[in-house]
């Protein structure tokens, strides 16, 4: 929502939804009407930092909205050279952050699997669902990859095997063989 915010998140939240999303880049006066709506429904709203220039700026002016968590798309870090260093420049990022953070955008098993290790609120995963072969089967992989490493604090080994069956050890050879047992 960008324009005419509190008349759809009405229909939204009178509808069941729970959570709304709203531009960031949305002028406070709409953002203010949409969680003016949330809380008369006691739901939630998300900021999406699409189109935002300064997030950091912006985080702040947003959580003085009422906004309850912030939307960042992983596709803004394409400059980065590699894997490693979108990882550091989106913790870097999330870290000045005071709103609780989801990511989104382009979002495969092998990006999951480093995302999942900072501190996020959530991941929001679309086309690698969508137009997989098997959208529910990549789904279950996408859901025990995020399962097992808390499965792995209650040193639940059956699930290290069942991941690896599920997701294949030629993924995580290639991937991520820090996160197998070792053999």
């Amino acid at each position: 929502m960008i324009h005419a915010g509190e008349p759809i998140a009405e229909l939204a939240f009178a509808s069941g939804a729970s959570i709304v999303t709203v531009l960031g880049c949305a002028s406070d006066e709409v953002i203010e009407r949409v969680v003016k709506s949330a809380r008369r429904y006691d739901g939630k709203v998300m900021a999406d930092s699409l189109s935002v220039p300064n997030i950091v700026e912006r985080s702040k002016q947003l959580a003085d909205l009422g906004v309850d968590s912030l939307c960042i798309n992983r596709r803004g870090f394409k400059r980065a050279k590699s894997r490693e260093e979108r990882i550091a420049q989106i913790h870097d990022l999330i870290s000045t952050i005071q709103l609780p953070v989801f990511i989104a955008g382009g979002i495969d098993l092998a990006e999951l699997a480093h995302l999942r290790k900072l501190p996020l609120a959530g991941v929001i995963v679309g086309a690698c669902i969508a137009d997989a072969d098997s959208p529910a089967a990549m789904a279950e992989k996408m859901r025990a990859l995020l399962d097992w490493r808390r499965m792995r604090r209650k040193k639940d080994y059956e699930t290290d095997e069942k991941l690896q069956r599920l997701i294949g050890q030629e993924y995580f050879d290639k991937h991520n063989p820090d996160l197998l047992l070792p053999k």
